[in-house]
């Protein structure tokens, strides 16, 4: 049988209170169902804080940051190099340590 690994993607922040008094980490967990990660943007509008950063990491969450302003066209046409330095970049801004449990996923979309 196969195991399925459950987490989570969301444009608002895990540590944003609902109106139901729950952060929307708190929300997700009420049920003891841990998610394994994380996910959040690190380039666009809605990204992630280094305020959530910490949040995730007191409750021993691991972490996908998401660099989401990739194309094919870009990637495909030599500039991969480029596009990782821009992530990168883009983490080492909001302070992510090199060393904790934090991935950094490009998100490429149809050009």
């Amino acid at each position: 049988m196969s195991k399925f690994i459950f987490g989570v993607r969301s444009k608002t922040s895990a540590n944003t209170k609902l109106s139901n008094g729950y952060t929307l980490y708190d929300w997700v967990m009420r049920k003891n169902c841990p998610p394994a990660f994380w996910a959040r943007s690190i380039s666009g509008e809605e990204i992630v804080t280094k305020d959530e950063l910490e949040f995730l990491k007191n409750k021993n969450c691991k972490i996908a940051l998401l660099f989401d302003e990739l194309t094919e066209n870009e990637v495909s046409s030599g500039n991969g190099k480029e596009s990782a330095e821009k992530a990168i970049k883009a983490a080492q801004e909001l302070g992510v340590p090199e060393d904790e449990n934090i991935a950094i996923i490009a998100v490429i979309e149809d050009s």
